[in-house]
């Protein structure tokens, strides 16, 4: 099975339950000082998009609960619409 891993300009999708599924891409990263492994989330609804700071850490965890994957383009586009 294929893990990901968190990677800039990739887009992932977040299932919090069922019924509710979050579009997401990475923008940005930081690799070293104050704020190392954080990145950039660019959150797509069909209300608004918003930006927010994600560790990778959490990331991981939300791998290791078979949260996230990785989803192409098109799919970010379906969510959005």
């Amino acid at each position: 099975m294929f893990k990901p891993k968190i990677k800039v300009g990739s887009y992932y999708e977040l299932k919090l339950d069922d019924k509710c599924k979050i579009a997401f891409a990475v923008m940005y990263g930081f690799d070293s000082g104050k704020n190392k492994d954080v990145y950039a989330l660019m959150i797509y609804t069909k209300n608004k998009i918003f930006e927010f700071p994600v560790q990778e850490h959490l990331f991981d965890e939300w791998d290791k609960e078979g949260r996230v994957k990785e989803i192409t383009s098109d799919e970010l586009l379906s969510h959005t619409l």
